[in-house]
């Protein structure tokens, strides 16, 4: 078996593979198998800018979201206000009901049954409140690891694209590339 290797630096698929085929010693037609293999070259500059452009735009998703977890943080802190406020009112209105509870027997049933309501839905507010706190602070967290895993994602392949550039400018400059009878 006799193997052929020529090359050429065009950058159009179908007229490198034009000049490649004219550059054998044979017709085309007279071997058994041809293979092709392609190499590309980089512009470093356009990738480096492209990444800095990534890099950017995640720096500003990044702040958008920390802007947005400020606000998450200060609105939970501001329902944790109207919440103490409301205990606050539901404490002094149990204090209220139980003065008047000494007027009259038939104020007493009434009075336990409103302080039962107003200690439900308390609790029921205070329940609520805390399970939605817990709701966002677990969306941030899966945002944030779900931010840094396809950053680091992107890196990875990064890494791995310019080497194999870096390796196949080793293969063809250091003319490994040869044809063996």
């Amino acid at each position: 078996m006799r193997q052929e290797i020529v090359q050429t630096k065009e950058g159009d698929t179908e007229r490198a593979a034009e000049s490649l085929c004219s550059k054998l010693k044979k017709p085309l037609s007279s071997y058994s198998i041809v293979i092709f293999f392609a190499s590309s070259r980089y512009d470093f500059k356009m990738l480096s800018d492209s990444t800095a452009s990534l890099s950017n735009a995640l720096n500003q998703k990044m702040t958008d979201l920390q802007s947005r977890i400020k606000d998450v943080v200060s609105e939970n802190d501001a329902n944790g206000g109207f919440m103490d406020a409301l205990q606050k009112t539901a404490m002094d209105s149990n204090e209220k009901l139980v003065k008047i509870n000494a007027d009259s027997e038939r104020n007493v049933n009434f009075t336990e049954m409103m302080v039962k309501r107003i200690e439900d839905n308390q609790n029921k507010i205070i329940k609520a409140t805390k399970e939605s706190e817990k709701q966002n602070i677990e969306q941030v967290r899966d945002i944030a690891s779900k931010a840094a895993v396809n950053s680091i994602q992107l890196g990875d392949q990064l890494s791995f694209i310019f080497e194999l550039d870096a390796l196949f400018d080793y293969i063809e400059k250091n003319g490994m590339l040869r044809a063996s009878e």
